[in-house]
């Protein structure tokens, strides 16, 4: 069983995530610092997807779904797996795109049955994201603001990383939304599979900021879980020369 403390081996906090957010000074060390911090974020997302003892797994419409509740903490933490018939670099560049309205439409795109307000700015090789959700109609709004980075390891695997953030002027904490936090590194892994296909796998941990049923929990997780299975409905049939259109 793990419990919260247990999750310290690749827990990525909020101000740890700032930290792994802030580039160097120095023009010079800067993009050799970027991707230490990206390199790092990636391994604790892999360590998320390896360490977890997810259950529940279904395998419905070829995507494996996989949620996991510690019973000490408010974490919702689940798991969607699926195979897209795109290559691995085309699917990074679909989930990281140059243009913020790209971007904002990529959300409204997987988590369509979630997200109420959007806004994305992307900042270089990193972004950040805004979204407003609604859970269910009797719960006060949340609220999430978080750094998006990516990274391509030597074996192929690319990386969409998350971390919670509060630094977006644009959006500062407000007192009609509850702001929910990624807790442990969050996103995209992608394994390829062959020149044309690859794994898609997405993993959110999220500290909801107070106490929901069981029931909605689970609805969240599959929902969250689902992610990877929009992903591939909508961004599949477009081939890979869209993603660099």
């Amino acid at each position: 069983r793990v419990h919260g403390g247990e999750h310290s081996m690749f827990c990525c906090s909020q101000a740890e995530g700032q930290r792994l957010s802030t580039h160097s000074n120095s023009d010079k060390d800067k993009g050799k610092t970027s991707q230490i911090q990206n390199q790092q974020l990636a391994e604790q997302l892999e360590t998320f997807d390896t360490t977890i003892p997810w259950k529940n797994a279904v395998t419905e419409d070829g995507t494996t779904l996989s949620w996991y509740h510690p019973e000490t903490s408010p974490f919702i933490m689940a798991r969607g797996s699926t195979v897209v018939n795109l290559p691995a670099k085309a699917v990074l560049a679909f989930l990281f795109p140059k243009k913020d309205a790209a971007g904002i439409q990529l959300i409204k795109n997987l988590y369509s049955d979630l997200a109420r307000e959007i806004d994305r700015k992307r900042n270089g090789e990193t972004s950040y994201v805004w979204i407003r959700m609604n859970y269910a109609p009797w719960m006060q709004e949340r609220e999430v603001l978080y750094f998006v980075h990516t990274y391509e390891a030597e074996n192929g695997n690319c990386f969409v990383t998350m971390t919670s953030s509060d630094k977006w002027d644009k959006h500062p904490p407000r007192s009609d939304l509850v702001r929910v936090e990624i807790v442990h590194t969050s996103g995209f892994i992608i394994r390829p599979l062959s020149p044309t296909s690859c794994s898609l796998t997405f993993l959110i941990s999220l500290d909801v900021k107070g106490w929901i049923p069981r029931w909605l929990a689970n609805r969240l997780s599959e929902t969250n879980g689902r992610v990877v299975t929009h992903f591939r409905k909508h961004y599949e049939p477009l081939g890979a020369d869209a993603a660099f259109a």
